[in-house]
């Protein structure tokens, strides 16, 4: 009896973190990586993808010192690279010898490196 009860406890769990997710519970990625939307996907200045972190301006405000909440990306995927499309986005401040330069065309924008991003509802 104890073993059909541990072997139904694991098969429960299992069913619980499968891919189809049947519980509603977050990602990790959806609580620890930042809410953003492309802009653009080619500024003018920079021919990058523009970010915007209105949703979590707080938060980015916290990993760039800046007050700005509109970035210039590096290394976003192309298939997220979508005017409009909403993003999950782990990002960190660029490191001087990563850093890009941009013409003076166009408004500047300061400058994210995308460690990682994912489409988001």
């Amino acid at each position: 009896m104890l073993r059909v009860l541990i072997i139904s406890v694991f098969m429960i769990a299992g069913m619980a973190c499968n891919k189809g997710r049947i519980c509603d519970c977050p990602m990790p990625y959806q609580i620890y990586y930042f809410k953003a939307t492309v802009v653009t996907n080619s500024d003018l200045s920079c021919n990058r993808p523009v970010l915007e972190f209105s949703e979590d301006s707080a938060r980015i405000r916290m990993v760039t010192s800046a007050e700005d909440l509109t970035y210039v990306g590096q290394s976003l995927q192309s298939s997220l690279n979508v005017t409009g499309q909403k993003l999950y986005v782990s990002v960190t401040k660029i490191p001087v010898s990563e850093e890009f330069a941009c013409n003076t065309m166009g408004l500047t924008y300061p400058h994210l490196k995308i460690l990682d991003a994912k489409a988001r509802p």
